[in-house]
């Protein structure tokens, strides 16, 4: 098999995501040509996009040994020093490539975004993603927080910096804002005494420094401003192909901002046939996806993507990946999201581009929303209910909760009506019931509150949820979950039998019948709930505790007094305030 063959099969099985096969054929393609620097810069964006970034890194590197002044070779290895978090070394690699290859766009590219990417972190890290994180990071530094404080203008002026782009250009213009980002980045000490070794008073140099003390010669110094020669790079010359090409491309674009598709659609081809180039298929695509051609425009995008693979001299990344960003908007349309999600986030590996972000989140969305609409069904809910009962009453308990585990996975939350919301409650109910049978108590009690959390007067679980609050050791709970019950319903028979056992339990605590040990055991239950916590740790409930842990008969006075007496009960039937004689030994 010839090295072209293998490259189709190689870029065939990159299309699909069968990274294994694509380098496999690759390296064999490098075996009967190991001088060829394309094949390595291929492997080595495939071993990227399969994150194998040490390989990619090796091949990049033997790409560029075989040929230095092949820019894109260097380009893959910014990529994967770039992705194995070595970003230093990653612009280094950018630096040689510009030097060995001063005109392949693609390192300036990369240049800007890896840059740009390194400056958003460090806004991240120094301001926040938003308004409220920046005032915790102000508040977090005594010094920053006294300057805004003296200048109110400085939020607002810290607020408008974290959400520009160029943030540390802007700075550079706004002294006081510079130096209030060198507080927060922990330079603020370090460059004032820089500035003092610099620029002792009596400099009369006539620098900025000067300008600042007031020196002799600074009107001097301003009056004569450096004048700087503007550098002008030349630009490569354009063929007489490629200059028609270019006609035909703009006649193109004014017939696109027309809407005038088909017409533009003519000029593009045109301008490819003069000159062979991966932005005029793109063009393509792209209106045939304005004319809701979505079969035929995802079919020029995939022409267009395999076109700049087997051009990679002439193609660069951002073209590539937005080839793969309109096969994504063509699978969209088609309603193929999960094809969509992978070639997009193909496209964000190629080129990481804003609007392509953006496509990608709005897909992720619609098919999560997609998902739940497909699973949605209140039918296949109760048939699932219907089979989970039936192995309940076989005693298969743990089978029939997962039973009501797929029932409840058909009933979206935010999908159901009234009537499928009264089987979910059910599906709960029934699952907590199972749960409990099978010695589940604590999955038993969550799928409780969730019964509960729909419907606060649902008898059946609430006995249950208050029968666990007893087994658990949570006295306290479980005698006001009784209570609930038989103010719902003042004959049920078992809240009343669960109630006075409950409180049998607490007079047992409280009467000195149980060990020092077992009273420490029910007060940790209790004071592992934050709630508990909270109650236990108010300054007037923690005051009362002392006076009634010096002298237990202060205990029925305060009893006495409904603003206090439901707290101090709660604190008394959890074990953390005895009130009776000592635990018995």
């Amino acid at each position: 098999m010839s090295v072209d063959e293998l490259k189709q099969q190689g870029n065939a099985a990159v299309k699909i995501g069968d990274y294994a096969t694509a380098i496999q054929c690759y390296s064999k393609a490098i075996d009967i040509e190991p001088e060829n620097h394309i094949l390595y810069s291929n492997r080595s964006n495939i071993y990227y996009q399969a994150k194998n970034f040490e390989k990619a890194l090796e091949d990049g590197k033997q790409c560029v040994q075989i040929k230095p002044a092949f820019g894109k070779g260097y380009v893959r290895i910014a990529d994967s020093l770039n992705a194995m978090g070595k970003s230093d070394e990653a612009l280094q690699a950018l630096t040689d490539g510009a030097t060995n290859d001063p005109n392949e766009p693609l390192i300036a590219q990369r240049r800007e975004a890896f840059i740009g990417d390194m400056q958003n972190q460090m806004q991240y890290q120094l301001l926040g993603r938003t308004e409220d994180e920046l005032r915790m990071k102000i508040a977090g530094n005594p010094k920053v927080s006294q300057m805004v404080i003296q200048d109110p203008t400085l939020f607002v002026r810290l607020n408008t910096a974290r959400q520009s782009p160029n943030f540390m250009m802007a700075a550079q213009s706004d002294k006081v804002l510079m130096n209030v980002i060198l507080e927060m980045m922990g330079m603020g000490a370090m460059m004032q005494q820089q500035e003092q070794k610099s620029c002792p008073n009596n400099n009369q140099c006539g620098d900025s420094c000067c300008q600042n003390t007031g020196g002799s010669c600074c009107s001097e110094k301003q009056a004569q401003p450096k004048v700087e020669t503007p550098k002008v790079e030349a630009k490569p010359m354009k063929s007489t192909e490629e200059i028609k090409a270019d006609e035909f491309k703009n006649q193109g674009n004014v017939y696109f901002k027309e809407a005038k598709y088909e017409e533009a659609i003519t000029c593009y081809e045109k301008a490819f046939e003069e000159f062979k180039n991966i932005t005029f298929l793109n063009n393509i695509a792209t209106a045939l996806l304005k004319q809701g051609k979505f079969q035929e425009s995802l079919a020029k995008a995939e022409e267009a993507y395999q076109f700049g693979r087997e051009n990679s001299g002439s193609s660069s990344f951002q073209e590539m990946a937005k080839s793969l960003s309109k096969q994504g908007s063509a699978l969209y349309k088609l309603n193929r999201y999960e094809d969509a999600i992978r070639v997009l986030k193909d496209s964000m590996i190629e080129f990481r581009d804003k609007t392509t972000l953006a496509l990608l989140n709005k897909v992720e969305d619609e098919f999560s929303a997609f998902k739940k609409k497909s699973i949605y069904s209140p039918e296949e809910a109760v048939n699932m209910k219907n089979a989970g009962n039936e192995l309940f009453k076989a005693n298969k308990f743990i089978e029939a909760a997962e039973k009501f585990t797929e029932g409840i996975a058909h009933l979206p939350y935010d999908l159901m009506d009234a009537d499928s919301k009264v089987i979910f409650i059910q599906l709960h109910n029934n699952r907590s019931l199972a749960l409990f049978k099978a010695g589940q108590i604590h999955p038993s009690y969550a799928d409780c509150e969730k019964v509960l959390k729909e419907d606060p007067n649902h008898l059946k679980a609430l006995l249950r949820k208050a029968q666990i609050e007893r087994l658990r050791k949570q006295y306290y709970l479980s005698v006001e979950t009784y209570q609930q019950v038989i103010q719902l319903d003042s004959q049920n028979a078992e809240a009343m039998d669960g109630f006075q056992k409950t409180s049998m339990k607490i007079h047992e605590m409280q009467s000195g019948q149980l060990s020092e040990q077992e009273m420490q055991e029910i007060a940790n239950i209790a004071m592992a709930d934050p709630d508990m916590q909270n109650l236990a740790q108010d300054p007037g409930m923690s005051q009362m505790i002392q006076v009634i842990q010096q002298n237990p008969q202060q205990a029925q006075h305060f009893l006495s007094d409904p603003a206090v007496s439901k707290k101090l009960q709660r604190l008394i039937n959890a074990g953390v305030l005895r009130t009776g004689p000592p635990p018995r030994k």
